[in-house]
Parts: structure tokens; C-alpha cells; sequence
């Protein structure tokens, strides 16, 4: 279920002028106070200081364009795009605010000053939009551009052999199984395998055909392993007691590898694991593409034993939520800390 729509936008934009101000100056307070040091570009650039005493003084239509060139020129300055998105508010152009502080909450730690800064400036003019981080070890991960579109091989039933299924691999485990992989070996089937989840598991990749439209990412289908940039593989047992598990590569030229449970558990019936396969390979492939767990309950990227094991519907999610597609449009409109490479070669 998609998240509620925020309230109109004509409510914020029909403030007077200086209640606008006052609350954009109670705004700046806060974040004085609760936010110790400026990020590396503002601390240092003599054109981001004129920019910040501009927007210390309030005058933040003046400051836009440079804190936009500058945030253009260091995406990765958070506390350029805070001042950013708080300068896009006062111009008016809230899509920008909009990306900018989904940009700072996506790649922040929860508790960050600037993501807490964030999420209570984008609550003032869209209070039901709620990005989460997805960070993985501290580090935001996403596709690079080269590797487009990618390769995704969705197996028949097959599975790794039993070293590689149900663990958390370690570097030298992940190569190995890349390379049984890519050598082109024989894969067997998983006995519980049913060839209708496969077909569920697909249905679970068009949740995502409204960021292939808006050219976030795009990807085709291969006919083998040796080539897949995300390798989709059916397990008889849940992967770290989980009905859906996602592995990000270790080094270059590495597939992202997913599995998914077969076997059914006590109470779950065929006709109910065919009908969550949909939702657990979307789930999957929002991990493949870069992103974390959300906490609300309503996003397909939340987590939770329901959800995750399959003992029990939970919220009827059945696409991404507005919060889904602010991530990941945040994701992918900046250059993350680490990219996933093709594993073509």
C-alpha cells in the first residue's frame, strides 16, 4: 500500500511573507543549535562563506544560487544540502528541498544532526514523507552508470551448492560461489521448488517499472549466471532464517546475489507462498539496487519477522511507497560512497 499523500502544497505556499521568514529564521535557530560544526566545503570556500552569512542574515533567495552551484560541485557535502534544501523552501522550489533533505536522510545515520535537521524541515511541507537511511557499514552503495542496464538471471528453481546457501559470506566465500557462478557449472534444482514463483518473483521486478520510466536504472534479462549483475536463486531453506536474503559483492565484476526461500513452513500454504514471492523479490531487488530497511510499516522496504518469514500477512503492502521512491530517487541522483561495478568483464 502506497503511503498517504502529503496535504496540498497550497497550504504551505499561502503563508505571508513574514510568516514564512519567521518560521524559516525559528528553523535556522534550531539548527544552530543542534548541529556542532559546517560541513568541509562551508568551513573553508571563500564563496561558501559569503553564501552562509547571506543565509545567517536570512536573505536565503540570495544564497540559493550559490549554495546550488556549490552543492552541485560537492553532492556530497551534507551540510551543502541542507542549506540547499533550506533555500529551495524560501524560492519556493520544493521539489529540490524535497531531494536534498531525502539526500541527507538516506545517507546519514539515523541520529545525524543534519538528517534530524532534515526530516523536521521537509515535516513542514511534506508531513507524511518519511526517506530512511541505507547505509550498509556506514557506506551508501548504489549502481554506477556503466553498468546499465543490468543483467538480472532469474533461475529455474537452481541453488548454490550448500557451502554458499543460508550465511553471511565472508570475502573469500563470496568469490568462491562468484566463481561457481560465472564458470558455468551445473546448478542444481531446489526439491521445493515450484515453477509459479518464479513467475511470482517476476511480477516482484515490475514494482520497480516506475523508476526504470523515470531513468533512475534499467536492466534486462540474461540466460545465464556468468554474466548477471544480480543473480536470483531459490533455496530450500530460509537464508539467516529470512524468506528473502540479498548479498552485496565484495570487489569489482561480482554479482549481487539474492535468494529465496522454497520450503514451505508450518501454516503456509502454496497459494500464499506463490502470492508473497511477489512482494519478497521486490523487496529484494530495492536491497539490490541500494537500499536499506525503513520503519514504517507501510514502505515495501520495512522489515519485520511477518514480512520477512512469511508466518503471516502483514500490511498489504503491494508497491513502493511515496518513502520507497523518495530513497531511492535520493540514491541515485548523487554519486554514493562506494559503487556496485558490472560483472561483465
Amino acid at each position: 500500500m502506497s503511503a498517504s499523500e502529503p496535504p496540498p502544497l497550497r497550504r504551505v505556499l499561502t503563508c505571508g511573507v513574514r510568516t514564512w521568514r519567521f518560521f524559516l529564521a525559528v528553523l535556522f535557530c534550531f539548527v544552530l543549535g543542534s548541529i556542532t560544526a559546517w560541513g568541509p566545503v562551508l568551513a573553508g570556500d571563500s564563496s561558501a562563506a559569503a553564501a552562509l552569512k547571506l543565509i545567517q542574515a536570512r536573505r536565503y533567495g540570495e544564497a540559493y544560487p550559490s549554495i546550488f552551484s556549490l552543492a552541485a560541485a560537492s553532492p556530497k557535502d551534507m551540510s551543502l544540502q541542507y542549506y540547499l534544501g533550506l533555500c529551495a523552501m524560501n524560492v519556493h522550489n520544493l521539489p529540490l528541498a524535497e531531494l536534498a533533505f531525502a539526500r541527507i536522510i538516506v545517507r546519514s545515520p539515523a541520529q545525524d544532526p543534519f538528517a534530524v535537521a532534515a526530516k523536521k524541515a521537509l515535516a513542514t511541507f511534506r508531513s507524511q514523507l518519511m526517506p530512511y537511511s541505507s547505509l550498509c557499514n556506514n557506506k551508501s552503495l548504489r549502481w554506477s552508470p556503466q553498468a546499465m542496464p543490468l543483467r538480472i538471471w532469474m533461475s529455474d528453481g537452481r541453488t548454490l551448492p550448500a557451502p554458499y546457501v543460508g550465511c553471511i559470506m565472508d570475502a573469500a566465500t563470496y568469490q568462491a560461489a562468484t566463481n561457481v557462478l560465472q564458470s558455468g557449472g551445473s546448478l542444481s534444482v531446489t526439491p521445493s521448488y515450484d515453477p509459479a514463483y518464479r513467475q511470482s518473483a517476476l511480477a516482484g521486478l515490475r514494482w520497480w517499472d516506475w523508476a526504470v520510466k523515470e531513468g533512475i536504472f534499467s536492466y534486462v534479462f540474461t540466460d545465464s549466471p556468468r554474466d548477471a549483475d544480480i543473480v536470483v536463486l531459490f533455496v530450500e531453506h530460509p537464508p539467516l532464517k529470512k524468506a528473502g536474503y540479498t548479498l552485496y559483492p565484495y570487489a569489482n565484476h561480482q554479482p549481487c546475489i539474492v535468494q529465496l526461500e522454497c520450503a514451505l513452513s508450518d501454516g503456509i500454504t502454496r497459494a500464499f507462498k506463490v502470492h508473497s514471492m511477489e512482494y519478497i523479490m521486490a523487496h529484494e531487488l530495492g536491497h539490490s539496487l541500494g537500499l536499506g530497511h525503513s520503519n514504517n510499516r507501510s514502505d515495501l522496504m520495512t522489515p519485520g519477522d511477518e514480512k520477512d518469514t512469511g508466518t503471516a500477512p502483514a500490511a498489504p503492502v503491494t508497491a513502493c511507497s511515496e518513502n520507497d521512491r523518495a530513497s531511492l530517487r535520493a540514491i541515485y541522483s548523487m554519486p554514493p560512497d562506494a559503487y556496485f561495478v558490472s560483472a561483465r568483464k
